[in-house]
């Protein structure tokens, strides 16, 4: 744990003189914000630490590239669309593997600096598809299988604390908002080579029914039937793209996500002056 904290230090001294200079030390407000930063830092160091330590899943890459270029980990992944070809591209945070009776199985992580919940209804619509479009990816190219992607939250812990509590408690309440959500393989030994305790993913073990337990497990073939679906959506926008279909006709997915929300044409688009429209007429008609 020393050695953690003073390169921890280190590293973040040298990126601040190198990055931001020396003038930053009398903002008192920055150096606060600063100050937080390493602590949060610090703590995900200490969980990862501790994961990796437990877990039979090594880290294979970080910032492991899909692409077309020369620097690219893996290739492209590509779609044949009426002889026309579809290309993603991107870059996981983290691949993990782990091999078990000569079977290679694969866990992708994001990290995410605000709380990101897996959304299985989302995704179902074509939203928040990345993650497992890089899990899908890798397994094809790479001929293995998928054991799961997760969303990892790595924000500065708040836990209320009374001064009663030992430092192994309160370790504890802050291990348990660094979360990681998502979607895991049902398979018990490919769950404990993962995490032995269960703390490291988001799973328990009911002990009335003798089993794991989560709505975060999924069969092998709830994998590949959700792998077909994202294939078929990748070629219905891609088929939507190539005949021209740009009606202006976007979706609030049963309010679950505001397609709008990031959209660049927001402030030339008609759909939010329709939406304002109808909702007048219905308030008219209600009168």
């Amino acid at each position: 744990e020393p050695e953690r904290k003073e390169t921890l230090k280190r590293l973040a001294d040298k990126y601040l003189l190198d990055y931001i200079g020396d003038e930053a030390l009398s903002d008192k407000q920055f150096m606060h914000i600063y100050g937080n930063m390493i602590k949060t830092v610090d703590f995900v160091a200490e969980s990862l630490c501790k994961e990796f330590s437990e877990s039979k899943f090594t880290p294979k890459g970080f910032e492991f590239k899909i692409g077309l270029g020369k620097d690219s980990d893996i290739p492209a992944i590509e779609y044949s669309v009426d002889g026309k070809k579809v290309y993603l591209r991107g870059s996981i945070d983290r691949v993990d593997t782990y091999e078990q009776n000569g079977v290679t199985y694969v866990r992708v992580i994001d990290y995410k600096t605000y709380a990101k919940k897996f959304s299985a209804d989302l995704v179902a619509y074509g939203i928040d598809t990345q993650l497992l479009h890089y899990l899908f990816a890798y397994c094809e190219k790479t001929g293995s299988k998928p054991a799961g992607a997760l969303y990892y939250t790595v924000t500065l812990p708040n836990v209320n604390i009374k001064g009663t509590e030992t430092e192994e408690t309160i370790k504890k309440q802050i291990e348990k908002q660094l979360t990681r959500n998502g979607i895991v393989l049902d398979n018990e030994d490919v769950v404990y080579a993962m995490s032995p305790d269960l703390s490291f993913v988001p799973v328990s073990y009911n002990k009335t029914e003798g089993r794991l337990k989560s709505k975060s497990l999924r069969s092998e073939e709830e994998f590949n039937e959700l792998s077909q679906s994202l294939k078929n959506q990748v070629e219905t926008l891609a088929n939507n793209v190539f005949c021209g279909n740009m009606d202006i006709n976007p979706n609030d997915f049963d309010g679950k996500a505001d397609s709008c929300k990031y959209c660049p044409l927001g402030e030339f688009c008609r759909s939010k002056k329709t939406k304002e429209d109808d909702e007048g007429e219905a308030d008219d008609s209600a009168e």
